[in-house]
């Protein structure tokens, strides 16, 4: 009857026996009045599911319809789409409604929500097909035929609404939240129960996915308007919460969404605001520069206790993050957007030395002193392949695990030979590695001399131009000169 059969089985049989209900063989009726068609999409199936746990609620007058409707709205509409289930009581905070509303809108929907009896237990949706059957916007025009379609977007918006209202009342978010009174005390060191004493669980969540709201509503950010306000008052207490949370990683990725979120007219001063967010955080206030425009928004807010500040510059440099951790033989893998760490590649005995990425990412080599070449996988950290090399007596070849290579001015080239029997498959990788030295594309000379095309000399480079570190796409070389200036070179066409 319906689409996965088990949805529905298990739906309908609590439909049944729900005691809110009180009637199992009229349940079963009104189950029966909603049989389904033989060519019934598989959306219009969830109604013989879903329609006849909703369409009992309606029972009653006019008036009883349109507040139990706009509760379900309030209530029901917004639990589907919390980024994580909450228990009743932070919901209720959370929503900013008494807590028998939400009980009583709750009590006969046993059969599509696991309402559970303790307290501490989130509520949850059985199936993300509830889910999907209130949000369809296929109902949208439906108003009769689905009165408890739930718009997205302004549910979305309500909820960021409610976080950034929640986060902003006097019990909300304020400065040393948890009253450590030392800007210096490691998150380790704090025990869990202060953090969540001093930020519930409504809090919690309100600090974590107000921006994630926004973003779903689709709701642009403009000068002025709730999200300007909020940061502006409370950012450095938002930036705390998030670090005593563990979050910190994760706020970076939150802020390059919300710039993301600007309106491109009309949003200068938030703009300018939140690209200085990204390098600054409560502790190192007084390390930002004198004219970053978070620093002058909470100047008021520097340590009273500190009498010689520090001297800084005027406004920021080019740098936008500092990654640290790995040592001379240990490499480690950094997410450029949060700048954490995803992996770390350990097998190494002596300092790596180079570097490179396949073109789809997924595999790292890194060569390294102790005379080997390591294949990563990328997503996993773990090794796939150790290929030793060393040079021959005359020092004219390279002798690797995948064959012999002989060694000119130009370039590397395999022999006919490999260096034994076993290593017949390696006839296929040391091809692959011929290929990658003469490249198809933009790319330089072995000297860096040269910018190249297809492995032809094409741009002879002058010495202050020459690469202390570079990259090359097909069609782009980017140079880091000595000076310290970035070039681009890129070719149009491929005549």
């Amino acid at each position: 009857m319906a689409v996965p059969l088990f949805i529905f089985a298990a739906t309908i049989c609590r439909f049944i026996r729900d005691p809110a209900w009180c009637d199992p063989d009229g349940q079963l009726a009104k189950v029966l009045e909603y049989r389904p068609g033989t060519q019934q999409s598989e959306i219009d199936k969830l109604d013989t599911t879903y329609r006849p746990v909703l369409d009992r609620l309606l029972l009653g007058s006019e008036a009883s319809k349109a507040s139990l409707l706009e509760e379900f709205q309030t209530v029901v509409g917004e639990i589907v789409l919390l980024a994580e289930p909450l228990p009743i009581r932070p919901l209720t905070r959370l929503l900013g409604v008494e807590e028998n509303v939400v009980v009583r809108r709750l009590k006969p929907l046993h059969s599509v929500l696991r309402v559970p009896d303790s307290p501490e237990s989130p509520v949850r949706i059985f199936h993300l097909s509830f889910r999907d059957f209130l949000v369809d916007p296929k109902k949208a025009d439906k108003p009769e035929k689905y009165p408890f379609w739930v718009n997205e977007r302004k549910t979305h918006e309500r909820l960021a609404v409610r976080c950034l209202e929640l986060l902003s009342e006097e019990a909300g978010l304020k400065k040393d939240i948890c009253g450590l009174r030392l800007p210096g005390t490691c998150r380790s060191e704090i025990d869990r129960k202060i953090i969540d004493t001093n930020l519930p669980l409504d809090v919690q969540y309100a600090c974590r996915y107000w921006v994630y709201h926004w973003k779903e509503s689709q709701h642009l950010i403009r000068d002025g308007d709730l999200v300007d306000c909020f940061l502006t008052r409370h950012l450095l207490h938002w930036l705390e919460a998030l670090g005593l949370l563990g979050w910190v990683s994760e706020s970076i990725g939150i802020v390059n969404d919300l710039l993301g979120l600007l309106d491109q007219e009309g949003s200068d001063k938030v703009s300018a605001f939140l690209l200085d967010t990204r390098r600054v955080y409560h502790s190192a206030i007084v390390f930002a520069p004198t004219k970053s425009v978070v620093r002058s928004t909470f100047q008021d807010q520097l340590p009273g206790w500190l009498t010689l500040l520090p001297e800084v510059e005027l406004d920021w440099d080019m740098c936008i993050q500092t990654l640290e951790g790995h040592s001379h033989s240990v490499q480690s893998l950094w997410d450029a957007t949060t700048g954490a760490c995803t992996a770390t590649l350990k097998g190494h005995t002596v300092s790596v030395q180079s570097v490179a990425f396949s073109h789809d990412s997924k595999t790292l080599a890194s060569a390294s002193g102790d005379t080997t070449i390591k294949l990563w996988d990328a997503t996993t950290g773990t090794c796939t392949i150790v290929m030793r090399l060393e040079f021959d007596k005359t020092g004219s070849s390279l002798l690797t695990d995948i064959g012999t290579f002989t060694l000119n001015n130009l370039s590397l080239l395999p022999t006919a030979s490999t260096a034994a029997p076993a290593l017949e498959v390696s006839k296929v990788m040391a091809s692959s590695l011929l290929q990658h030295i003469n490249r198809l594309g933009v790319g330089l000379s072995e000297d860096n001399a040269w910018i190249t095309w297809d492995s032809y000399k094409m741009l002879w480079l002058p010495s202050t131009y020459r690469p202390g570190r570079s990259d090359t796409t097909a069609s782009t070389a980017a140079i880091g000169c000595p000076s310290g200036r970035v070039l681009f070179f890129g070719v149009l066409g491929q005549s």
